[in-house]
């Protein structure tokens, strides 16, 4: 859950007293394949925001409006890229994950991501279906795409591609390559706040 502004105020008075200063973006630079994952904006945009997220996770539903609000804010100057890194202790994440791969295979990846993070307690085959058939999929291709294990070698190259990038949980962004730290939340606010500072400001003119 995320920290109220006053628990949020507290650490980090608590980190500048101890002679801390949290680094918003690690120093780290990473390459992530982007071809083949779902994308929302443009290759060229200035910002590229890389998403390792579970569909079961409560903490990562919780950012499916902040992302939105901050492509509001940013419109052409954002992408943003997900990628799957289902915890072995959710048990629906991984048949999520694939259900959401066979949506991008037939281009209906977003609004079936919405829906999975909607309907995450609630998660399974029955439930994978209603979504596909409400979001206009070919049902019979979706369920075929499932059953062949289809998805599995998407799924598994960007577990892998998280594994190499050091994510150990979920929600872990990345912008543009360097690994973002937001100890009170992922709010519009925090992301705004480095966006501005830490890349929109060094590249403007």
């Amino acid at each position: 859950m995320p920290l109220s502004e006053e628990a949020r105020k507290k650490l980090v008075d608590e980190v500048i007293k101890d002679g801390k200063v949290f680094e918003p973006l690690e120093e780290k630079v990473n390459s992530f394949k982007l071809d083949g994952s779902p994308m929302r904006g443009k290759k060229s945009a200035k910002i590229t925001i890389v998403q390792f997220a579970d569909f079961e996770c409560p903490f990562c539903a919780t950012t499916v409006t902040h992302l939105l609000q901050l492509e509001e804010k940013y419109g052409d100057a954002i992408a943003l890229v997900f990628k799957n890194f289902p915890l072995s202790f959710h048990e629906k994440a991984r048949p999520a994950a694939a259900a959401a791969v066979c949506a991008h295979l037939q281009g209906r990846f977003w609004p079936f991501h919405d829906e999975l993070f909607a309907n995450r307690e609630r998660l399974g085959d029955e439930r994978f279906e209603l979504i596909a058939s409400e979001n206009g999929l070919d049902t019979k291709a979706f369920r075929t795409c499932i059953e062949s294990g289809r998805a599995d070698a998407q799924i598994d190259a960007d577990i892998e591609a998280a594994r190499m990038a050091g994510v150990r949980g979920t929600p872990t962004f990345f912008i543009n390559g360097r690994k973002f730290n937001a100890p009170g939340g992922y709010t519009v606010e925090a992301f705004s706040a480095v966006i501005d500072k830490h890349i929109l400001k060094k590249t403007s003119p």
